[in-house]
């Protein structure tokens, strides 16, 4: 390259942006970079060469000298000006370069404007609304409605609703076994379960819409959608039966609406029956778990007056207010405007005061109730998703209805500003009482109050000593679980017949190495031939003078001893596994176990534990972000499963940093720890905590490996608090 075609290359006017923040990505091969723009929130991805690059502008540079030293740095890749060029064309499109030449800022400002107008479409891009329209379900609704049409009579009516009170009755007499299978429906979501359970669900919907579909056509309404309505990404079954608020009989119209809240219960009354008539299995599980689903979602979803939902059509139609959820909005937010802000309320149609208090407290009940449905959706589908790492995606939904809120915010900000602009004697008020609940509020989320972690336990033996078999044998067990030992006393006796023999070998080799190593030291000065095989008599006499003293100690270890003094705790039971357990493993149960008695058990099995009831702990499992809220000697009140009409008082006397790799099988067995299927590892990154139990306040402590819940008290937080803390554990803000 000549001085003359440098000297009149331009110099690339562009250099990369010093606020941009830059860190390499220690997974990838070969060093790639990650590139975050803090103004713009958006992130970038480069390679080592165009990381290289990037940092090569520096305003003055020309592209071939770039181009050069590229080559030098990156000989194994290719480069050419051309490719240089897009990439450089990329980067000023990301907002990555800033120029160094005026007339940029103008550039700049276009951009911003062409982004700001895309804002809005992206933004309603992001959730995708899409309905399936399905099928026109009219010919299958007219076959059924000339089919089943006398259901409709009301002695079938009056047959069902006595068929739902004798299944009901029938599930109370049965209480405390309903109470005690309840937890076994976590075992239908397993991968074998869960395709037949997503199916049945599938089906219970599918009846609830024909249920409305069928009512509708048999009281002479139309029905020309039966499909899928996508929100979120979560579908919904829908039955547009708008047709029958054509209806004139208010009646008809409430038949319409309850048609799926009956036909949910007739379906629970149904699973109830056959739960109560099934033995033990996938059946009667099933069962359980689809009357317990109908009932609970007709009680807190289709039944909810709350929720625009069956119920809430049902009250319309009966109270006759056609827009009951606006009117009742509307009513409470003329009561916040009238004490709050001091402006007057508007006029309800209903002129009655105790039939606008009502409605106000319906409005309010039914706002902060969605709230509440809405939260616990978006924790559940949270949980759902950060078992698969993908709780990222939960901040699609959490922007959409933050969203939501900031714009009927600001819309209910406008329209009160503009009355107290019209109206300039209520200013005064209106900014004292919005002083005074502003205040209100703040108390109510910045004061702190009391905070407790429930977590499952087990009672381990906590720092007890733990004794185990030194040696291969036939255990003869000395001592019992629950006895007191001394230092010294011997724990259990091993019999092993081979290192009996070899021991018993090895002092007839050691007497006889040792009578000849006597002989020819006696004899050396007289034989010569004796002189020269001392030597090796001597070292064949160490040699098996060592064996012996080996063996001998091996022997030695056959009787385990206490080295301490304490209770003898025992170790946790050995199941059998199969039929043939016994033969296969040798024995089960535990080691001191006086049935066992002989049974043969390898070097290193743990025997017992030894220590006192103070040296229990008990271990319990917390998650990722519960365990920064506990505090070293926090209280912890414990509940044995045993004894759930008693508690024990203990403290925090450990937290553990590293995950729990496996859940102790007390805890699987009773369903209170989730695991991977087939394995003994936790579903979820679990930490352990040691408590240490405050015996002074309990009658009675239950066996070792018991299981419970403890209560730790964790130091006070307020709403806001928790709030943020949620928010930050959802979120990842690096």
């Amino acid at each position: 390259m000549s001085a003359a075609e440098t000297f009149s290359e331009p110099a690339i006017p562009w250099r990369l942006r010093t606020d941009l923040q830059i860190q390499a990505t220690e997974a990838a091969v070969p060093v790639a970079w990650t590139i975050k723009d803090p103004l713009r929130l958006t992130y970038f991805y480069a390679e080592a060469e165009e990381m290289t690059f990037l940092r090569l502008l520096d305003g003055r540079t020309t592209l071939n000298r770039i181009l050069d030293q590229l080559r030098e740095q990156f000989p194994e890749s290719e480069f050419s000006s051309d490719n240089l060029r897009h990439f450089l064309v990329s980067a000023v499109n990301g907002g990555l370069l800033r120029a160094c030449v005026p007339g940029h800022s103008q550039r700049l400002n276009e951009m911003r404007k062409r982004h700001m107008s895309q804002a809005l479409l992206r933004r309603m891009m992001s959730l995708l609304t899409y309905r399936f329209r399905g099928i026109d379900p009219t010919p299958i609704l007219n076959i059924l409605d000339r089919s089943v049409g006398w259901i409709f009579h009301i002695r079938c009516i009056m047959a069902g609703l006595l068929f739902c009170v004798t299944a009901m009755m029938m599930v109370l007499a049965r209480r405390a076994q309903l109470e005690s299978e309840l937890p076994e429906i976590g075992s239908l979501f397993t991968a074998t379960n869960l395709p037949i359970l997503l199916l049945s669900v599938l089906f219970v919907r599918i009846l609830h819409e024909f249920g409305h579909g069928l009512t509708c056509r048999h009281y002479g309404g139309e029905c020309h959608e039966l499909g899928v309505l996508f929100v979120g990404f979560m579908p919904l079954l829908y039955c547009d039966v708008s047709d029958s608020w054509l209806q004139q009989h208010r009646r008809k119209r409430m038949l319409v609406s309850a048609a799926g809240i009956a036909t949910e219960l007739l379906l629970a009354a149904v699973f109830a029956m056959l739960w109560t008539i099934s033995r033990q299995g996938f059946l009667h599980t099933f069962s359980l778990n689809v009357m317990f689903v109908s009932s609970l979602n007709t009680i807190l979803v289709n039944g909810n007056p709350l929720l625009k939902y069956d119920g809430y059509y049902v009250l319309s139609d009966w109270l006759g207010i056609p827009n009951l959820a606006g009117e009742s909005k509307a009513a409470a937010t003329a009561v916040f405007d009238r004490i709050v802000l001091g402006l007057p309320g508007t006029t309800l149609r209903r002129q009655s005061s105790g039939f606008q208090w009502a409605m106000a407290t319906y409005g309010a009940a039914s706002i902060g109730y969605r709230v509440l449905v809405i939260t616990t959706l978006l924790w559940f589908m949270y949980g759902t998703l950060k078992s698969w790492h993908l709780e990222a995606l939960i901040g699609v939904l959490v922007i959409s209805v933050a969203a939501g809120l900031v714009l009927a915010a600001i819309g209910g900000i406008r329209e009160r500003a503009g009355a107290v602009r019209v109206a300039p004697e209520l200013r005064l008020r209106a900014v004292t009482g919005l002083s005074v609940f502003v205040c209100l509020l703040i108390i109510a989320l910045f004061i702190p109050f009391s905070y407790s972690v429930e977590a499952p336990f087990t009672l381990t033996p906590g720092v007890s000593l733990p004794i185990y078999a030194l040696e291969d044998g036939s255990i003869e067990p000395q001592v019992a679980a629950g006895d007191k030992v001394r230092a010294g006393d011997v724990v259990a006796m091993f019999k092993n017949d081979a290192l009996d023999s070899a021991v018993a070998q090895a002092q007839g080799n050691f007497r006889e190495a040792k009578v000849r190593a006597t002989a020819l030291s006696t004899q050396r000065s007289a034989n010569s031939e004796a002189a020269r095989a001392l030597p090796a008599a001597e070292k064949a006499l160490w040699s098996r003078e060592a064996r012996l003293t080996k063996l001998t100690q091996k022997e030695q270890n056959l009787t385990v001893v206490s080295p301490i003094k304490g209770i003898v705790f025992p170790a946790r039971n050995v199941p059998r596994r199969g039929i043939h357990g016994q033969d296969a493993m040798g024995w089960f149960g535990q080691p001191l176990d006086q049935r066992i008695r002989s049974a043969w058990m390898t070097r290193q099995t743990l025997l017992c534990w030894i220590g006192t009831e103070k040296d229990l702990r008990a271990l319990c499992l917390l998650q990722e972000e519960e365990i920064e809220l506990i505090d070293d000697g926090a209280v912890v009140t414990l509940v044995f499963t045993s004894m759930p009409a008693e508690s024990i008082v203990g403290r925090v006397t450990q937290r553990k940093t590293i995950p729990e790799d496996s859940v102790d099988r007390e805890l699987v067995v009773n369903q209170m720890v989730s695991v991977i299927p087939e394995t003994d590892r936790p579903g979820e990154t679990l930490f352990g905590v040691a408590v240490s139990l405050d015996l002074d306040s309990a009658a009675a402590i239950p066996p070792l490996y018991s299981t419970g819940y403890a209560k730790i008290r964790c130091a006070p937080v307020s709403l806001a608090g928790r709030a943020w803390r949620f928010v930050c554990h959802t979120f990842t803000f690096q």
